[in-house]
Protein backbone atom coordinates (compact mmCIF):
# COMPACT_ATOMS: atom_id res chain seq x y z
CA UNK A 1 0.00 0.00 0.00
CA UNK A 2 2.77 1.78 1.12
CA UNK A 3 3.98 1.86 -2.64
CA UNK A 4 1.04 2.83 -4.28
CA UNK A 5 0.34 5.71 -2.33
CA UNK A 6 2.39 8.22 -4.45
CA UNK A 7 0.86 7.00 -7.88
CA UNK A 8 -2.55 6.69 -6.20
CA UNK A 9 -2.15 10.93 -4.99
CA UNK A 10 -0.48 11.50 -8.24
CA UNK A 11 -3.25 9.40 -10.67
CA UNK A 12 -6.10 11.19 -8.29
CA UNK A 13 -4.62 15.03 -8.64
CA UNK A 14 -4.33 14.67 -12.37
CA UNK A 15 -8.09 13.32 -12.77
CA UNK A 16 -9.44 16.30 -11.14
CA UNK A 17 -6.82 18.51 -12.66
CA UNK A 18 -7.12 16.76 -16.23
CA UNK A 19 -5.85 20.44 -17.80
CA UNK A 20 -2.92 20.40 -15.83
CA UNK A 21 -2.35 17.10 -16.46
CA UNK A 22 -2.65 18.09 -20.42
CA UNK A 23 -0.28 20.83 -20.13
CA UNK A 24 2.05 18.78 -18.20
CA UNK A 25 2.22 15.94 -20.77
CA UNK A 26 2.86 19.37 -23.27
CA UNK A 27 5.82 20.84 -21.18
CA UNK A 28 7.81 17.20 -21.71
CA UNK A 29 7.30 17.38 -24.83
CA UNK A 30 4.99 14.04 -25.12
CA UNK A 31 2.85 13.60 -28.53
CA UNK A 32 -0.71 13.89 -27.69
CA UNK A 33 -0.82 14.83 -24.70
CA UNK A 34 -4.56 14.59 -24.09
CA UNK A 35 -4.39 10.66 -24.68
CA UNK A 36 -0.95 10.87 -22.71
CA UNK A 37 -2.53 12.60 -19.83
CA UNK A 38 -5.61 9.55 -19.88
CA UNK A 39 -2.77 6.53 -20.42
CA UNK A 40 -0.82 8.32 -17.27
CA UNK A 41 -3.68 8.62 -15.29
CA UNK A 42 -4.76 5.07 -16.26
CA UNK A 43 -1.15 3.81 -15.66
CA UNK A 44 -1.33 5.48 -12.18
CA UNK A 45 -4.34 4.26 -10.71
CA UNK A 46 -4.76 0.84 -12.50
CA UNK A 47 -1.19 -0.67 -11.69
CA UNK A 48 -1.86 0.95 -8.08
CA UNK A 49 -4.64 -1.18 -7.88
CA UNK A 50 -3.44 -4.15 -9.58
CA UNK A 51 -0.29 -3.86 -7.02
CA UNK A 52 -2.40 -3.56 -3.59
CA UNK A 53 -4.53 -6.93 -5.09
CA UNK A 54 -2.36 -9.78 -3.46
CA UNK A 55 -3.36 -12.36 -6.82
CA UNK A 56 -2.00 -9.00 -8.92
CA UNK A 57 0.80 -7.38 -7.11
CA UNK A 58 3.57 -8.72 -9.35
CA UNK A 59 1.82 -7.53 -12.47
CA UNK A 60 0.88 -4.05 -10.94
CA UNK A 61 4.88 -3.75 -9.53
CA UNK A 62 6.19 -4.26 -12.88
CA UNK A 63 3.84 -1.97 -14.47
CA UNK A 64 4.40 0.90 -12.05
CA UNK A 65 8.14 0.28 -12.45
CA UNK A 66 8.15 0.83 -15.76
CA UNK A 67 6.14 3.76 -15.78
CA UNK A 68 8.59 5.24 -12.82
CA UNK A 69 11.37 4.83 -15.32
CA UNK A 70 10.07 6.19 -18.07
CA UNK A 71 8.66 9.31 -16.04
CA UNK A 72 12.28 9.59 -14.39
CA UNK A 73 14.14 9.70 -17.96
CA UNK A 74 11.36 11.92 -19.44
CA UNK A 75 9.82 14.71 -16.72
CA UNK A 76 13.12 14.52 -14.08
CA UNK A 77 16.26 14.02 -16.12
CA UNK A 78 18.89 15.86 -13.91
CA UNK A 79 21.09 16.62 -17.43
CA UNK A 80 17.38 18.42 -18.65
CA UNK A 81 17.32 20.78 -15.91
CA UNK A 82 17.74 24.61 -16.83
CA UNK A 83 18.44 25.68 -13.90
CA UNK A 84 22.69 26.34 -12.56
CA UNK A 85 22.23 23.53 -10.16
CA UNK A 86 19.75 20.68 -11.22
CA UNK A 87 18.78 19.88 -7.41
CA UNK A 88 15.17 19.44 -7.52
CA UNK A 89 15.62 17.34 -10.46
CA UNK A 90 18.49 15.43 -8.74
CA UNK A 91 16.45 14.55 -5.85
CA UNK A 92 13.11 13.67 -7.47
CA UNK A 93 15.18 11.53 -9.82
CA UNK A 94 16.89 10.20 -6.22
CA UNK A 95 13.51 9.11 -4.84
CA UNK A 96 12.67 7.89 -7.54
CA UNK A 97 15.11 5.65 -7.80
CA UNK A 98 14.37 4.10 -4.66
CA UNK A 99 10.54 3.83 -5.30
CA UNK A 100 11.90 1.78 -8.31
CA UNK A 101 14.06 -0.25 -6.47
CA UNK A 102 10.84 -1.39 -4.18
CA UNK A 103 8.58 -1.91 -7.10
CA UNK A 104 11.35 -4.34 -8.30
CA UNK A 105 11.12 -6.01 -4.88
CA UNK A 106 7.72 -6.27 -4.76
CA UNK A 107 7.40 -7.78 -8.56
CA UNK A 108 10.14 -10.07 -7.49
CA UNK A 109 8.34 -11.33 -3.98
CA UNK A 110 4.75 -11.46 -5.28
CA UNK A 111 3.49 -9.27 -2.53
CA UNK A 112 0.57 -10.40 -0.24
CA UNK A 113 0.68 -11.79 3.10
CA UNK A 114 1.54 -14.82 2.50
CA UNK A 115 4.84 -14.20 0.52
CA UNK A 116 5.85 -11.75 3.38
CA UNK A 117 5.01 -14.35 5.76
CA UNK A 118 7.70 -16.40 4.20
CA UNK A 119 9.87 -13.40 3.55
CA UNK A 120 9.84 -12.95 7.30
CA UNK A 121 10.35 -16.80 8.01
CA UNK A 122 13.35 -16.91 5.51
CA UNK A 123 14.83 -13.74 7.71
CA UNK A 124 14.00 -15.44 11.35
CA UNK A 125 16.23 -18.71 9.55
CA UNK A 126 19.16 -16.97 9.41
Amino acid sequence: MLLAGAFIFSGVSKLFDFGGAVQEMTHNGLPLPTLMAVAVIGTQLGGSALLIWQRTSWIGAGLLAGFTAMATLIAHAPWNDAGPIPLPQSVILLQNAGLFGGLLLALAMGGGRRQIRILLGRLRSR
